[in-house]
């Protein structure tokens, strides 16, 4: 019998309310469910036992109960899985405990509220970039999905999932692999797609300028037209207009007005400037 996490923490969780035999119906429905994989004596091949090191793994999770229900069904996968610990929450973390992890299971809703678990994510993801993380989604919301790999996870999972398939992601993203099914990459490729000019835009602007370009994106900022310009370098008015061609595509702008507004050019190369603009009442101050 496959159980979804959802539904399974659920059933624990009405079983742990009777005072009598909770704790021996939450042990019992456990068993229930993860009894064909996940015995509480699993017998792992030598493949595993020999070559796989256990993934030692962190949990964040918005209930103590669903800390205590995640560790006990990966501690018993066949996966080789080993919770080291669990929190409820991104004040109570142990940055040691994320030292030693290998891979951290952050639900996305946490005790301080709807999507602080992808404030654990960035966290841990500044903390130890090695660190590899599987971000647990109530369901498939594809902003919920791109926002977890934008944020550095390796893997997402859906509450609906049996509990082999969490355990089976925690394991291959352990080994390196990313974890997402067709529909997810779908809507990471859709997100990619819309991405891609300002992406594009982005690249451009780091393209090193050559010292000539700098010394005309200079007098550009000055306020020079392009015979002034021409005439400073001692150059023709369709060399300068050809260089500024290239500076346009480097910087990703599509006019000289563009590089004028920035504040960003000005501070850059406002130092450069040349001659003053005979067109402009301003002129430089001297030291």
């Amino acid at each position: 019998m496959r159980h979804g996490l959802g539904q399974l923490m659920e059933q624990v969780g009405r079983a742990a309310q009777n005072p009598h035999r909770g704790p021996e119906l939450c042990e019992a429905m456990l068993k229930q469910g993860n009894a064909v994989r996940f015995p509480l004596q699993p017998q792992r091949t030598n493949l595993m036992e020999s070559e796989s090191p256990p993934t030692n793994v962190i949990v964040f999770e918005a209930t103590e109960m669903g800390c205590q229900l995640f560790s006990h069904v990966l501690n018993r996968s066949s996966y080789g899985a080993a919770v080291l610990g669990y929190s409820t929450g991104m004040q109570d973390w142990d940055a040691s405990l994320a030292s030693a992890a290998d891979v951290a299971l952050i639900s996305a809703d946490l005790k301080d509220g709807p999507g602080a678990g992808f404030s654990v994510l960035r966290r841990l993801h500044q903390y130890k970039s090695t660190l590899r993380c599987v971000v647990l989604l109530g369901h498939d919301d594809p902003r919920l999905i791109v926002e977890a790999f934008r944020c550095g996870a390796s893997g997402v999972c859906a509450r609906e999932d049996s509990c082999e398939t969490l355990c089976k992601c925690i394991h291959q993203v352990h080994r390196g692999q990313i974890w997402a099914n067709s529909q997810q990459l779908h809507y990471l490729l859709q997100a990619f797609a819309a991405e891609s000019p300002r992406l594009t835009r982005r690249i451009r602007v780091q393209a090193p300028l050559t010292k000539r370009e700098q010394e005309i994106v200079s007098l550009v900022v000055a306020g020079q037209r392009n015979r002034d310009i021409a005439e400073h370098l001692k150059l023709s008015e369709h060399t300068i207009k050809n260089h500024l061609s290239r500076v346009f595509e480097k910087l990703g702008v599509s006019s000289r007005s563009e590089i004028i507004a920035s504040p960003a050019r000005q501070r850059q190369y406002g130092a450069l400037q040349g001659p003053p603009n005979p067109m402009s009442t301003d002129m430089p101050k001297s030291d």
